[in-house]
């Protein structure tokens, strides 16, 4: 019980850390999360929080969402978020073929319907070139 509460004193002020901007303390806590706890997909949310507030660091970001939404009990927000992100920095083709993922796979219903939305956009602006290389 005392390591637990130890652990979970040292985590609290691993966060207070990161809002502290004291970010290489707050990663070397969260990576070592990982090692114990490589299913906690919330370490992977917090390690791309950290890239995010870097700067530079978009595509770590984006690996760390990745990563997280590979778990089932990610929220489905986490896959609006990324397909967001993406918008910003991926081609447009990648983009739809994300967005075209998370309308078949998501179990959130407004997600689903955000997704359509992107997709539709997307293909009113005339930003798809090639809408058979996105559906294959």
């Amino acid at each position: 019980m005392f390591i637990v509460y130890k652990l979970s004193i040292k985590f609290l002020y691993k966060l207070f850390a990161f809002n502290l901007k004291k970010y290489d303390e707050a990663k070397k806590l969260l990576q070592k999360g990982l090692l114990y706890n490589p299913k906690f997909w919330k370490l992977r949310l917090y390690l791309g929080a950290i890239a995010f507030k870097e700067k530079d660091k978009k595509e770590e970001y984006v690996k760390f969402l990745e990563e997280a939404i590979k778990f089932e009990d990610h929220p489905a927000m986490m896959e609006r978020l990324l397909g967001n992100i993406y918008e910003q920095i991926k081609p447009v083709d990648k983009v739809a073929k994300y967005w075209l993922w998370v309308y078949k796979n998501t179990k959130d219903k407004q997600t689903r319907k955000h997704a359509y939305d992107r997709l539709m956009l997307l293909i009113q602006q005339r930003k798809i070139q090639n809408i058979e290389k996105i559906i294959e």
